[in-house]
């Protein structure tokens, strides 16, 4: 069964970095209770700068045009086998943290 990854960003998160980790916490503890049904992974992270943006290979201009250059954003990557997690699996998750789709990829058929 094929892979596929999602990355998300999530803006307009609030400035108190505490209050913005407890959100990628709050993420995180969503996906836990996924994980027990369905196989999923997940890297989730408060960029707080422009320097943490290039830390994590984002193209700040692409990141800066899709939140209007909102920081702190938050970077989400889910990784999950094609045909196991549903699309409304993900639709719950995104709309539960105002996610937005930044870029997914899907592994061709027998690349395991």
């Amino acid at each position: 069964m094929p892979r596929a990854s999602r990355e998300y960003l999530a803006w307009n998160v609030g400035t108190d970095p505490v209050e913005v980790q407890r959100r990628v916490w709050r993420i995180e503890d969503t996906l836990r209770e996924l994980n027990k049904s369905k196989r999923v992974s997940w890297f989730g992270k408060a960029l707080n700068t422009p320097a943490e943006l290039e830390e994590e290979a984002l193209d700040a201009e692409r990141v800066q045009a899709m939140t209007g250059g909102a920081l702190p954003v938050i970077f989400l990557n889910v990784t999950f086998h094609v045909g196991e997690v549903t699309p409304q699996d993900l639709a719950n998750i995104e709309q539960q943290f105002g996610l937005r789709l930044f870029g997914e990829f899907t592994e061709p058929d027998g690349a395991e």
